[in-house]
């Protein structure tokens, strides 16, 4: 659950770059789902607000889309 928080930290200061994406792939090493990731990043919107939620949303995707390539 460490990269859970660390991941909702990062979403909720708004820091949304390479820490963010590297978390989401730790997330992802450690055996959570692509749903999974989408539901806490949904969950979080109404703590962050919806445009901070949208762009967390669009980091998701590229990271689900380059661990898709591997």
């Amino acid at each position: 659950f460490k990269e859970l928080a660390a991941v909702s930290n990062l979403i909720g200061q708004g820091n949304l770059g390479s820490g963010l994406k590297s978390h989401l792939f730790g997330m992802l090493n450690v055996g959570w789902t692509e749903k999974e990731i989408v539901e806490v990043i949904l969950f979080l919107t109404c703590y962050v607000g919806f445009p901070r939620a949208i762009d967390a949303l669009r980091v998701a995707q590229e990271v689900f889309e380059s661990q898709r390539k591997k």
